[in-house]
């Protein structure tokens, strides 16, 4: 699981977070003790965050179409408002106990679509399912579409889904998908934290981890929208390949074989002058290993070849004898020599 959050509106939106308020016994507890511990400010967000879910979860099961109705055309309406009155609320401090109900938050913390995203999560029954490192999980939605979730990997969704809505599907980490289209040209949207991956129906890959997304299209036709910039897009045509960095808010294209990026859901590793500092990366996001180059230079080196995803070990023999090196396994850390 990733972290930091940088806004209010980041960590009200992540599923896991909203799944460990309603039940703080969840298995990710700890992870958010241990964040909120880190700063005074990650404290404060944390009790800021809670304090709009649990609002929200408190009045869930009243009548609310008629308030939600009201709530979405005073948003539409008073973009100029809502930020005069979030700087307000930075000014003294966000002191989210003057708000009394979830209406009241929604107006003043989130925009349209951020409301919308968040009452998917408190409306719907929601479907989490998780994969540890060195697993790869098949899972059908409720649409017939179909996602394999690549190890160290997260995906939530509605248990089911309406057909005049987008289908919405939460990620962190790294899965391909094989969306169904539907009759009526419903729209299918991934969403990660900084992108939202708009489809009908195709065949892609995406993978967020830490600071970058990146996007394969197999099939079909994909648009890229940031979440924060919603009128920043990019089209993607299948054999690209775009790369989004959260740190300089820069896309790359550029065309690829895309059966090197997705041959991991047929359970092989494909490599094309892949350099060895590339192949530490994938072995860190997805079998937790601990990557160490003894000598700075042999992250440069580039390999062609293939690996099983579930007999790791061979690729270590293969390098080695690639390079003449040596990788060396302490518990969970690698050591690469010459």
């Amino acid at each position: 699981m990733n972290a930091p959050y940088i806004t209010l509106e980041d960590l009200i939106l992540d599923a896991k977070f909203i799944s460990w308020v309603k039940d703080p016994d969840t298995v990710d507890g700890n992870f958010w003790v241990n964040w909120a511990a880190k700063s005074e400010e990650n404290q404060l967000v944390l009790e800021q965050a809670k304090a709009i879910i649990l609002e929200l979860v408190k009045d869930v099961d009243e009548p609310i179409q008629d308030e939600l109705n009201d709530l979405w055309r005073r948003i539409e309406a008073s973009n100029d408002a809502f930020d005069q009155e979030k700087a307000r609320q930075n000014a003294v401090g966000h002191k989210l106990s003057l708000i009394k109900t979830w209406q009241k938050a929604a107006a003043v913390f989130v925009g349209f679509g951020i409301v919308v995203s968040l009452l998917f999560f408190l409306l719907n029954q929601k479907v989490s399912i998780s994969t540890q490192y060195a697993e790869n999980q098949k899972i059908q939605l409720p649409d017939g579409s179909f996602v394999v979730l690549n190890a160290n990997s997260s995906v939530s969704f509605a248990d089911d889904w309406d057909e005049q809505s987008p289908r919405e599907v939460w990620l962190e980490g790294e899965a391909f998908f094989s969306v169904t289209h539907t009759a009526n040209h419903q729209k299918f949207i991934v969403h990660t934290n900084d992108l939202d991956v708009q489809v009908l129906g195709t065949k892609f890959n995406v993978n967020a981890r830490v600071s970058k997304t990146r996007v394969v299209l197999n099939s079909g036709k994909v648009k890229l929208f940031l979440r924060q910039e919603k009128n920043q897009e990019v089209d993607m045509k299948p054999g690209e390949l775009v790369d989004f960095s959260s740190n300089n808010k820069a896309f790359v294209k550029k065309a690829v074989k895309t059966k090197v990026f997705s041959a991991w859901v047929n359970k092989e590793l494909v490599f094309e002058d892949t350099s060895l500092e590339e192949i530490a990366q994938l072995l860190e996001d997805n079998y937790g290993y601990k990557v160490k180059f003894v000598n700075k230079e042999l992250a440069n080196l580039t390999f062609t070849g293939t690996a099983n995803t579930e007999n790791i070990n061979l690729l270590f023999t293969i390098l080695q004898k690639t390079f003449n090196i040596s990788i060396q396994k302490q518990e969970n850390n690698l050591i690469i020599n010459n």
